[in-house]
């Protein structure tokens, strides 16, 4: 890598004596449909090193639900099949962010930010709120689906389909940071976050899971910072 590229991405890795406190994942996604359904998901995954154990304190928290609003009025379709095709993202390595639509009249976002902090876990550690993991578990209404998986060994997933319109997915994995937004028909409104939070400060013992999710964030030329 040429000197230059790497003096643009000074900031993005930690170095010295630091020691890891905290890592904090936050994935939201939410999807409005042409017909009025609204479906939510949410998780929050969080590594605590502060407490001085071998292993990390892990606390998870899934939320989803599907609404049914008010349909946008009615679009013209041309009534052919529609497709799309994001098998080949299985095979990268890094941050992975894709949008492939197959309609008119879509809006899609994605957004991933890193923010690394100074200071002790300032987090939220509630036992008694925490998910057991691993955990795997969805909420349906009619074609509506959202569903939310956690395995402490293989990764963390969110994702919203609806049938026939398309699907939605986040995910952290060996290797691997993703969002994916799949679209294959008319006046959808997508929006993908994922935050990850790095909070240095307490004695931190070494973990497979943040070892694999720094080494994605570190192959990923691609993520913003934000403080």
């Amino acid at each position: 890598m040429p000197d230059p590229e790497l003096a643009a991405m000074r900031g993005r890795f930690v170095i010295g004596n630091n020691t890891v406190a905290y890592f904090g994942v936050t994935m939201a996604s939410s999807w409005t449909t042409v017909g009025g359904q609204e479906l939510n998901g949410s998780v929050v995954l969080g590594m605590h090193f502060d407490h001085g154990d071998q292993t990390p304190v892990i606390t998870f928290t899934p939320t989803m639900n599907i609404v049914q609003g008010t349909p946008l009025p009615a679009t013209h379709t041309d009534g052919g099949t529609r497709s799309v095709d994001g098998s080949g993202l299985a095979n990268v390595n890094g941050l992975v962010q894709g949008i492939q639509v197959a309609g008119d009249g879509n809006r899609a976002v994605n957004v991933t930010v890193l923010r690394v902090g100074q200071g002790t876990d300032g987090s939220t550690r509630d036992a008694t709120a925490s998910a057991t993991a691993p955990f795997d578990s969805q909420v349906s209404s009619g074609d509506a689906r959202v569903a939310v998986a956690f395995d402490p060994g293989k990764g963390v997933s969110l994702v919203l389909g609806v049938n026939g319109q398309g699907l939605v997915s986040q995910w952290i994995r060996s290797g691997s940071v993703g969002q994916l937004v799949q679209l294959t028909s008319d006046g959808q409104s997508v929006n993908n976050q994922l935050r990850l939070d790095l909070v240095l400060g307490g004695a931190a013992q070494s973990n497979q899971a943040l070892r694999a999710a720094s080494q994605a964030l570190l192959q990923s030329r691609l993520v913003g910072t934000g403080g």
